[in-house]
């Protein structure tokens, strides 16, 4: 382990320690402006789609099946209720979040996935000349990533929600 380790590029600790940051910060209530609410949901769809293309490049299959992890995690949504509950304040444009330990999970989940495929393929395990392991990890990655957009398109129902109310409360 500790070569394993001793081989990793000094950047992917940083980037280990960021995601540990904002993972933690998505732990707490927090209030956010509305373009916070989809850098995150971004941020994690251009590292799942890193991870598809650096391990196993702009193939049609592996890109499929990264859209293919992307509508599953729509339905994974309906099954484990991974949408936010959040308020929107009308007077300041901000979110109101509920804290959640799910964004972290999220964040390691993708970031080892990354990891194992990346060492897997420098080590030419034998595992990843079978295209099922290419499969399996394109769609795991869409999967990951698209949770971020399923969770970032609940919290924005709460805005149309508190534009919804405010014409009705105006109206009557």
């Amino acid at each position: 382990m500790g070569d394993i380790l001793s081989h990793t590029p000094v950047w992917v600790f940083v980037l280990f320690a960021v995601l540990v940051f904002f993972g933690f910060k998505q732990s707490k209530p927090r209030q956010v402006s509305s373009w916070m609410v989809v850098a995150l949901p971004v941020a994690m769809l251009i590292l799942s789609l890193a991870g598809v293309l650096s391990g196993f490049g702009i193939a049609l299959l592996s890109i499929v099946f990264w859209l293919v992890g992307l509508v599953l995690s729509q339905l994974f949504n309906r099954v484990f209720k991974l949408t936010s509950y959040a308020e929107y304040d009308l007077q300041n444009q901000t979110f109101l979040i509920q804290g959640s330990w799910i964004p972290l999970v999220l964040m390691m989940a993708i970031f080892f996935t990354k990891y194992a495929v990346a060492f897997l393929l420098a080590t030419e395990h034998a595992l990843t000349v079978d295209p099922i392991f290419m499969l399996v990890a394109c769609a795991w990655y869409g999967l990951l990533s698209g949770s971020f957009l399923v969770r970032a398109m609940g919290i924005w129902q709460a805005k149309r929600h508190a534009i919804k109310a405010e014409k009705v409360a105006k109206a009557a």
